[in-house]
């Protein structure tokens, strides 16, 4: 049998078993607390308990009451924050006792050539390929854009006060790690792969971001999930996926095992840093949520009235029910004008695109952004247009999600919130591709044979078991969103969206269709292409916009074509701007 099959078939059921067996550590610690509470409030050890509790409140009155306020598990500031507290101490000490091994110490080294030597056992090609895969999910451009995405959909769902503890976690974890590698300045192993990295080697960056990210994200979700089998499931897959990246780091020859451990470390304290601040935030506003209700129900007569009724109870019921609806008032504002600037971003794009058909120049999406990093404030304008496709990406995802466009759950609606989901992840790797752009960096859609990203991604995908029918059901979809492009010019759908004044949409109509009619026609021209290359198992032949481009130059009269789809590009970018003005915005 096929050692990668036998090493991944191995690691799957590892994780299936640890699974079953944290489930069931899970749910006997459950059982053992609540056994050991009944048996504890009850009979004489009970008995025993509050009357030492009872003796020593009188005897040390502030110091017991300290104490007991440290160690309630009614509030988080008790023992909640109390555990959170030792564990951060726990891990600062760790990564101190680390780091003094590496120093003094000999046979820390020792085992981490050790285990680097032992998984030169699995590094053959596919094993490398996977891991190489997983890796990605943690470097910086990455992070940067999931925690991006991440902001936006905390503002757009009404959690926004937990911005604030995601971008400490995030911000304060890479500073300690970069301020940790260069510091300590230790050399990395011997690259065993075609994977490497460039920074010094301690602590794991890509480590601490998986735990920092990742585990914030699990941290909201199981926050949410109302079982404690969902709030398991959560927390356990996404351990998973943070242990995968550390391990991921360590197969590639990247790291040793103790830069993953010390990034581990890093990222966990600030995490636990991020959940005490969500965790305070959320009292606060939980407290002034209930004093509000409770008077804005008694302003209401929902309630009977206090004993202390007076007029300056009425004032501040009607100051909670003003500040609530101010509240709502707020996030809806502010979601509205991120779905605009994801708009506007789309149409500065496109109109960069555009003007560069028209010069006989034609580019990608990266080839413009390229361009413009070239002129005077170009870096300035293109960090705005990557804000502006991170916000345009959560825009998708909340119309995909949450159908605040009401496509409903029919066929059709479906096939559309398909599309729209796919539409968030296209342009949340555009805005990793910006990333790229702006700081120099290789990723996602380039490769270093001098080809474009599409002939790298094909080119990879084909070297996959049906990889060449995977291509061509790709390029079938392609042709798919083509046509939908097309169809929706023709019978003007963009209107249902669209809240134009009608003496305006004698000169917008004809601007939306020809804008639609050129994208839909660089989606066919992709779509074949993509097709072509699947049929032939050839990459070269996967074109993305700029290859769309170049073909229609390339056909006879072909200057004439282009600047037409020059053309039309630009109108696209305007039909881009009128969304970002006048398209009706329905927050989830």
């Amino acid at each position: 049998m096929d050692t990668n099959l036998i090493f991944l078939a191995t690691l799957s059921v590892i994780l299936l078993v640890v699974r079953w067996l944290a489930w069931l550590s899970l749910k006997s610690t459950n059982h053992l607390i609540s056994r050991a509470s009944a048996v504890a409030s009850m009979g004489r050890p009970g008995k025993l308990f509050r009357s030492t509790r009872a003796h020593l409140g009188k005897r040390f009155p502030r110091t017991s009451s300290f104490v007991e306020a440290r160690l309630t598990p009614r509030k988080f500031t008790g023992l909640g924050l109390t555990l959170m507290v030792l564990a951060a101490i726990y891990m600062a000490a760790l990564l101190g006792g680390l780091i003094d091994e590496l120093r003094e110490a000999d046979e820390l080294i020792r085992m981490d050539k050790d285990i680097n030597d032992t998984l030169d056992a699995v590094r053959t090609e596919e094993v490398v390929r996977v891991f190489a895969f997983i890796t990605e999910l943690a470097n910086v451009a990455t992070v940067v854009a999931v925690a991006g995405v991440t902001t936006g959909l905390l503002m757009a769902l009404g959690h926004g006060y937990l911005v604030l503890p995601l971008w400490v976690v995030v911000l304060g974890s890479q500073v300690v790690t970069y301020a940790g590698k260069y510091g300590f300045g230790r050399e990395r192993p011997e690259f065993l792969t075609e994977v490497m990295a460039a920074t010094p080697s301690f602590p794991s960056g890509h480590a601490t971001g998986a735990i920092a990210v990742y585990g914030f994200i699990a941290y909201v979700l199981s926050r949410e999930a109302v079982t404690v089998r969902r709030r398991f499931e959560i927390v356990f897959w996404s351990a998973v996926l943070i242990a995968l990246i550390g391990f991921s780091r360590m197969v590639l020859s990247l790291h040793y095992a103790s830069d993953v451990a010390a990034g581990f470390l890093v990222g966990g304290f600030w995490l636990l840093v991020g959940f005490a601040i969500a965790e305070l935030i959320r009292l606060r506003r939980s407290t002034q949520r209930i004093k509000a209700v409770r008077t804005w129900r008694f302003y209401t007569g929902h309630l009977n009235p206090p004993a202390d009724l007076s007029p300056q109870n009425v004032s501040m019921a009607e100051s909670a029910q003003a500040r609530d609806v101010q509240s709502v008032e707020t996030h809806d504002r502010i979601f509205k004008v991120l779905v605009r600037v994801g708009y506007g971003a789309r149409a500065a794009v496109y109109v960069l695109v555009g003007v560069l058909a028209l010069l006989m120049t034609p580019e990608g999406t990266r080839g413009a952004l390229g361009e413009l990093m070239k002129h005077p404030g170009g870096t300035t304008l293109l960090v705005v247009i990557l804000l502006g496709f991170l916000c345009y990406s959560m825009w998708r995802f909340v119309e995909a999600v949450f159908d605040t466009d009401g496509h409903g759950r029919s066929f059709k609606g479906l096939v559309v919130r398909a599309g729209l989901m796919a539409s968030c992840l296209i342009h949340l790797l555009l805005a990793v591709v910006m990333f790229g752009v702006i700081f120099d960096l290789n990723v996602l859609f380039s490769d270093d044979s001098g080809g474009n990203g599409s002939q790298s991604w094909v080119g990879w995908l084909m070297s996959q078991p049906a990889g060449r029918w995977a291509v061509a059901v790709i390029g079938i979809v392609v042709i798919g969103a083509g046509l939908a492009h097309l169809i929706k010019g023709y019978y003007r759908q963009y209107d249902r969206f669209l809240q134009i004044p009608p003496d305006k949409k004698r000169w917008t109509d004809p601007v939306c269709r020809t804008g639609l009619y050129a994208r839909g026609i660089a989606f066919l021209i992709i779509g074949y292409l993509l097709i072509l290359a699947g049929w032939s198992v050839n990459p070269d032949e996967a074109q993305g916009l700029e290859g769309a481009l170049d073909w229609l130059r390339a056909h006879s009269y072909g200057k004439y074509l282009l600047g037409a789809m020059g053309l039309g590009l630009l109108a696209f970018a305007a039909y881009s701007a009128l969304q970002a003005g006048f398209r009706s915005i329905n927050p989830p």
